[in-house]
């Protein structure tokens, strides 16, 4: 075989003709073997993530999709498995995106309409959708266990916590090891004040499905608040193992560390999310905390400077911005603010009131309108929404909801021309 490839390559060479057709053979077999091996891998690893999302591991099934999309950017069906996978992991965003990618590329199919309306859904909107949905669980689709994980989490989004309890019991009722269903029971139940019971079911949740990292952050939130630092560091430390250039983790372990009394271990961590997230409003406040508590305070006026500009209504970067400036003797400054301080958390504790009112009649609408307001009126536009989303799930005609959406509506306009006349 081998003397025979020789002697047609030297017959090539003296004949042209032959050459070129040779080339051509070669170059042919070099791409239906380049096109075959595309094959086969857009074919693995689109099994691959089919297998990530039925094991309901979204992160893992986002990446092999967005491999699948490399090989294959037209294809449609691989974007709306991507807009799944990304609206199931809360990345509502990229969602949107594969969303209209998809409908670009196929035009408004059912497959289409039904992800838009679960998009809608878990947004908060659920009143816009829900009577659809409603109808496609009725028949049986097969995207019910879908359905009621957007309908759940929708709900909460706008603190129903009544219709989110019910839907989770849905949920789990058909699909007992819903990790959504899990974790939104958990959640409900933290929100309802059982701690103890909290606790028990995120840890249940976190032992069944390891890698859900939604569900191990919660956990180790919570764990905090009940000052149980030891085990929420351990957990922050498997988040990073996971998730290694997620913010949130590192953090959170800087904040445990801090409580333990390891103050260079939170000089390390805080170094590097200075490094890579310099940019987040969290991130710089905890860096003037920190700076402030080693009385470093020209280092904490400019973490708290940057940490306000970035988060303007957040009263406890005007707080400690404020107690900075007095120790550099800028009085002035210093008293405003403080009081800019007072103000928002008398916000706070305005909203906090009705909050617990809304608790005593979950069906009022006109609470949760002023819950909106109050939200809107201290700048915390996204908090608003959806308690105004809230408002019109209860009372899908009320004017002052109506009212107030509107009013954000023009806010928005006006803001993005401003920034298009830039």
């Amino acid at each position: 075989m081998y003397g025979r490839l020789c002697n047609c390559l030297r017959h090539s060479v003296r004949h042209p003709k032959c050459a070129c057709a040779l080339a051509l053979i070669l170059g042919l077999a070099a791409y239906l073997g380049w096109q075959g091996c595309g094959a086969l891998w857009f074919r693995h690893e689109r099994a691959a993530a089919l297998q990530a999302l039925a094991d309901y591991d979204c992160a893992e099934a986002r990446r092999r999709l967005g491999r699948c999309l490399e090989l294959r950017p037209n294809d449609a069906a691989m974007r709306l498995l991507a807009a799944q996978a990304a609206r199931r992991d809360e990345d509502l965003i990229a969602a949107q995106d594969y969303l209209d990618s998809c409908r670009d590329l196929t035009g408004a199919t059912p497959e289409v309409i039904l992800e838009l309306a679960l998009l809608k859904a878990q947004r908060g909107q659920v009143s816009a959708v829900v009577d659809y949905l409603i109808s496609r669980l009725e028949i049986r689709s097969p995207a019910s266990e879908q359905i009621l994980e957007a309908l759940t989490r929708g709900s909460f989004e706008i603190y129903l916590l009544d219709k989110a309890g019910f839907w989770a019991y849905e949920l789990l009722e058909k699909f007992p090891k819903n990790p959504v269903g899990l974790l939104m029971r958990a959640r409900l139940t933290d929100a309802m004040g059982d701690r103890d019971q909290a606790l028990e079911r995120f840890r249940q949740l976190v032992q069944e499905y390891p890698r859900h990292t939604k569900g191990r952050l919660h956990l180790t939130e919570l764990l905090f608040r009940t000052k149980a630092y030891d085990e929420a560091a351990a957990n922050y430390e498997e988040l990073r193992r996971q998730q290694p250039g997620a913010a949130a983790a590192v953090l959170g372990l800087a904040r445990c560390q801090m409580q333990r009394g390891r103050p260079e271990e939170v000089r390390r961590l805080l170094g590097q999310l200075e490094a890579e997230h310099g940019d987040r409003a969290d991130v710089l406040l905890e860096c003037g905390r920190f700076a402030l508590s080693e009385n470093r305070f020209a280092d904490a006026e400019r973490f708290l400077r940057r940490a306000v500009e970035l988060a303007p209504h957040e009263h406890d970067a005007h707080y400690r911005l404020g107690v900075c400036l007095q120790q550099l003797d800028q009085a002035e400054e210093s008293r405003r603010h403080l009081q800019r301080s007072e103000e928002i958390l008398a916000g706070m504790n305005e909203l906090e009131k009705v909050v617990e009112a809304i608790g005593k009649a979950p069906a009022d609408p006109a609470l949760r309108l002023q819950a909106g307001r109050i939200c809107l009126r201290m700048g915390q536009k996204s908090e608003g929404l959806r308690w105004l989303h809230g408002v019109l799930a209860i009372a899908p005609h009320d004017a002052g909801a109506q009212a107030a959406l509107r009013e954000l509506d023009a806010a928005r306009s006006v803001e993005n021309q401003r920034q298009q006349d830039r």
